[in-house]
């Protein structure tokens, strides 16, 4: 018999993937930090081990949140879905704005970089290449 995952778990543990990632920390780093496995860590993350309140506590000082953080964004009827295996459009409704991997490493090498000018022409060298021919010129007459 498949093991049921809850929507709250898969949420916690995406919003643990998403803080970590923008920290730069790598499963491994936070396995460490845990006294565990990278395994483990991975688990926590997809939501298929649960994280008690304890182990939640402690995760949040090393990536310096309060346990509040992992349920910001939760919808309150996220717990009435019962089996996320066998909805996929319930799982879709958990983290409808999860960044993945890469998006999430490039907003924390963004944020990284010192010299506003820099950061400013990195901002507009990703919105020019985002933009269409057309609409470059209707966003300098804006």
């Amino acid at each position: 018999m498949a093991k049921d995952i809850h929507p709250v778990d898969v949420f916690v543990g995406q919003r643990l993937r998403q803080r970590r990632i923008s920290l730069g920390i790598t499963q491994e780093d936070m396995a460490n930090a845990l006294g565990l496995s990278f395994q483990q860590v991975q688990k926590y993350e997809k939501g298929m081990n649960r994280m008690s309140s304890s182990r939640l506590w402690e995760i949040g000082r090393i990536v310096g949140v309060e346990v509040a953080y992992f349920y910001e964004g939760m919808n309150d009827d996220i717990a009435e879905i019962k089996n996320l295996r066998d909805d996929l459009h319930a799982r879709a409704q958990v983290a409808p704005t999860a960044l993945s991997e890469r998006e999430l490493r490039l907003v924390h090498h963004y944020g990284e970089i010192k010299d506003d000018i820099i950061r400013d022409g990195v901002y507009s060298l990703i919105r020019a290449l985002n933009l269409k021919e057309g609409d470059m010129d209707e966003e300098a007459a804006a």
